[in-house]
């Protein structure tokens, strides 16, 4: 394979406006742009608001979902999303790609169908052949996308949803998916998907902030669903995005959302850790490149150079949600608060495979970590890329990483981390990797007027690559 294509220069001239819109990819008060187009022909977009824009679009595509209300909810990402309240039933989370005013990165590209892939692969929902879909026996796969079979029961007055069953690391964790539409050219209708998510609420949501031994125990809890997230490994043995490694597993019909013409395609992933790292680090620059941002380009590729030996000591390439641990996308359930997502069923929380609940993991009556809102920012890889290590994760999440889940723990004493020894020198490539995300974001969102969060990412490059310059002596050299 040809390697991917660096250029070693820097690149100088002026910066592009502002872009003014929210950071979350919505504007403030979630008053976003709906991207729904030629489906109001005859009525003016301006003249409708979201929740009718939403309203109308699931009366398009279910006609009998008894929807009492839309509530619009922040983003841990660039999609667009809404709570879907229905009558007597659990509500329903719409995920909506992002307005045509939000240029998402590289890395962003393609988020629903991302986590459409990931979703569909850990409920076991693997075509047996192309054009066939399987879901258990209770699924179906179209041209218009993909639809559980228990959807038709939330059309009916005494129905309610019988989710398929979760692969048993992260069984209550992940959210179940009822419904996933492609885009139609002819209503221009957007691809979006429908998912049974679990309860609870962000912790950058929640009002009262939480207590110091609170706190402790959901950093635990975290890093136990770290863990159990880790547990999951790449089907094919390769690395990358989770849309590229799944995409011969899931038979869906997914472009190419991470290249260009500058960068070979990846198909089904990666090899070695490495090949899939340096796609990663290259579509941030190309990102940063292409809105005229000064960095050190040349500094950047040479670190990685340097030391793109030490990635391929990780030979496990493990699932790893990359913005999971970050108070938007964390999802706790507080006992006593209010959740975005009532919990109108029992849920098995906090269970391994074995049903065992773990010891000192979110004891009852407590705080409770249920999982993620938002999934498609997956990969298959090292799991020190998740921005939870970038941002000095505490002691207690620690602990929690390091729990085992119970007697069928696939790391048994092997540990969640490979190759410790060098696990300096990769944390540092991965904080140059997210610190530059973070900048390549700036121009891509708007601009806070009380905090520059460009001046914010720099100073967290300039520290990462201060500590390149001190790692990996001759000794760490490739023979």
């Amino acid at each position: 394979m040809a390697p991917l294509r660096s250029h070693n220069c820097t690149i100088r001239g002026p910066a592009p406006p502002d872009l003014h819109v929210a950071r979350n990819g919505s504007l403030p008060g979630h008053q976003a742009p709906f991207p729904l187009g030629g489906l109001f022909a005859d009525t003016p977009m301006s003249f409708l608001t979201p929740e009718k824009a939403v309203r109308a679009l699931l009366h398009q595509l279910a006609p009998q979902l008894p929807v009492e209300r839309i509530e619009p909810i922040p983003s841990a990402g660039v999609q667009q999303l809404y709570i879907i309240h229905l009558i007597n039933k659990t509500p329903l989370l719409l995920a909506l790609p992002p307005p045509p005013d939000v240029k998402p990165l590289r890395c962003e590209r393609g988020s629903i169908a991302a986590e459409v892939a990931l979703l569909k692969w850990l409920s076991n929902s693997i075509s047996d052949k192309p054009g066939m879909g399987r879901y258990n026996g209770k699924a179906k796969w179209t041209t218009s996308g993909y639809q559980h079979q228990d959807t038709a029961t939330l059309l009916q007055e005494s129905g309610s949803v019988t989710p398929p069953p979760i692969d048993n690391y992260l069984k209550g964790f992940a959210p179940r998916l009822v419904q996933h539409s492609l885009p139609q050219s002819e209503t221009n209708s957007p691809e979006l998907i429908l998912t049974d998510p679990p309860a609870g609420t962000t912790i950058s949501t929640i009002q009262a902030p939480i207590g110091t031994e609170e706190q402790k125990s959901v950093d635990r809890q975290a890093g136990h669903l770290f863990r159990r997230i880790s547990c999951h490994v790449s089907p094919t043995g390769n690395f990358g995005y989770a849309v590229d490694v799944l995409r011969r597993n899931s038979q869906m019909p997914v472009a190419r959302f991470h290249h260009d013409s500058t960068t070979p395609p990846s198909d089904t992933g990666f090899p070695t850790w490495s090949q899939a790292f340096h796609l990663l680090l290259e579509s941030v620059l190309r990102d940063l490149e292409d809105t005229w941002v000064q960095i050190s380009y040349r500094t950047v590729r040479a670190h990685f150079e340097r030391l793109r030996h030490l990635l391929d000591r990780v030979k496990r390439p493990s699932l790893v949600a990359i913005e999971g641990g970050e108070e938007t996308n964390l999802l706790v359930s507080v006992p006593g608060g209010s959740s975005e997502i009532q919990d109108l069923r029992s849920r098995e929380l906090g269970k391994g495979p074995n049903g065992a609940v773990p010891g000192g993991l979110g004891g009852s009556g407590g705080t409770k970590v249920t999982g993620l809102r938002d999934w498609s920012n997956c990969i298959f890889g090292d799991p020190l890329i998740a921005l939870r290590f970038a941002n000095r994760p505490s002691q207690e999440f620690l602990e929690g990483l390091n729990t085992p889940i119970g007697d069928s723990d696939p790391f048994d004493h092997a540990g969640v981390i490979e190759d410790r020894a060098h696990a300096p020198e990769r944390l540092a490539l991965y904080e140059c990797y997210h610190s530059l995300c973070g900048i390549a974001r700036q121009y891509r969102r708007p601009r806070d007027v009380e905090v520059d969060m460009e001046l914010y990412w720099r100073k967290r490059l300039q520290d990462s690559l201060a500590s390149l310059s001190t790692l990996g002596g001759e000794g760490d050299s490739p023979q």
